[in-house]
C-alpha cells in the first residue's frame, strides 16, 4: 500500500503566500480553524475513512458500500477510483478602503482552502483489494497509468475513434469541446468555434500535466484540470488546457499510455 498526501501546514502557507502576492492591497488575511468538510462526487460527507481497507480481505462489495460516496464513476471491475475534497480552514483576508471618500470602507472574504484526494483501489479476479493508494492530482495520470495494467485492464478498441467529452480553456472560460482519440491521431471539436479545432498526432503529445493556482477553483470532486503538451504548435498553441472529469480522464491516461506518452 502506497499512501502520498500532501502537509497541510505546507498547502497553507503557499496559499496564504499566494494571496499576498496577488492582491498586494490586503489589509489583513490570517488563517481560521473552521468545521471540517468533505465533499465527494455524491456530496458532503462525514469523513473518509479508510481504516476499514486490508490488503487481501476486504472485498470490492466492502468498498463500494464503505467509499460509494467518493466513487468517480470509472466502470472497471478490478479498480476503484474514489475521490473526494476536505476544508478545515478559511483566509480570513480584508481591503481597507482608500481615499478621502472611503470612510474607512473596504472589503473582505473567507474562502475556504481545499485540498483534493484520490483513492485507487485494486482487485483481484475474485474482487479482493490487492493495493490501494492515496495522492494528489499532481500524480493522478501517473498513478493510473501504472494500476490500469496491473489489473489487467483490456486496450482501448481504437477501430473507431473514442470521443471524450473536455472543457477546453479559454482565456479564464471553459467551453465545450470534444476530443477524439483515433488510431493514428487526435482532434479537438468545438462546437462554437470551429477556428479552435485542430488534429494532431498521439506521438506529438510529450506530456499531460496537472493545472492549478490561485486563478483556478479548487479542483472539484466531479473533474480537474490538466494540460496536454505538443511537440508543434496548434491553432491552440502548444498545449491545451482543459476541464476533464475521471471517467473521461482515465480513458485519456490509457490511450497516451497504449501510444507511449507517459
Amino acid at each position: 500500500m502506497t499512501k502520498t498526501l500532501p502537509d497541510e501546514s505546507a498547502m497553507l502557507f503557499r496559499f496564504i503566500v499566494c494571496a499576498l502576492s496577488c492582491l498586494p492591497w490586503l489589509g489583513c488575511v490570517a488563517p481560521m480553524r473552521v468545521p471540517h468538510h468533505t465533499q465527494g462526487p455524491a456530496g458532503q460527507h462525514a469523513s473518509a475513512d479508510l481504516s476499514f481497507l486490508r490488503v487481501g480481505s476486504t472485498t470490492r462489495a466492502e468498498v463500494l458500500q464503505q467509499m460509494g460516496w467518493a466513487d468517480a464513476g470509472v466502470k472497471n471491475e478490478r479498480l476503484f477510483l474514489g475521490r473526494w475534497r476536505d476544508s478545515k480552514w478559511v483566509v480570513v483576508w480584508a481591503v481597507a478602503g482608500s481615499g478621502p471618500d472611503s470612510g474607512g470602507s473596504g472589503f473582505g472574504g473567507t474562502p475556504r482552502v481545499w485540498h483534493t484526494h484520490n483513492l485507487i483501489v485494486e482487485f483481484d479476479e475474485k474482487g479482493v483489494v490487492t493495493n490501494y493508494h492515496v495522492f494528489r492530482d499532481e500524480v493522478l495520470p501517473r498513478e493510473l497509468a501504472a494500476s490500469l495494467p496491473r489489473v489487467n485492464t483490456p486496450p482501448l478498441d481504437l477501430s473507431h475513434p473514442i470521443d471524450v467529452p473536455v472543457k477546453h480553456r479559454r482565456g479564464q472560460h471553459y467551453e465545450p469541446a470534444t476530443l477524439s482519440l483515433g488510431k493514428d491521431s487526435i482532434e479537438l471539436t468545438k462546437p462554437d468555434w470551429a477556428d479552435s479545432n485542430f488534429k494532431i498526432t498521439p506521438q506529438k503529445i510529450t506530456a499531460l500535466t496537472f493545472v492549478n493556482g490561485l486563478k483556478e477553483e479548487s479542483p472539484s470532486p466531479q473533474s480537474t484540470n490538466y494540460t496536454l503538451h505538443f511537440s508543434e504548435k496548434t491553432k491552440v498553441g502548444k498545449n491545451l488546457t482543459m476541464r476533464i472529469d475521471m471517467p473521461a480522464l482515465v480513458t485519456l491516461v490509457q490511450y497516451l499510455a497504449q501510444h507511449g506518452v507517459h
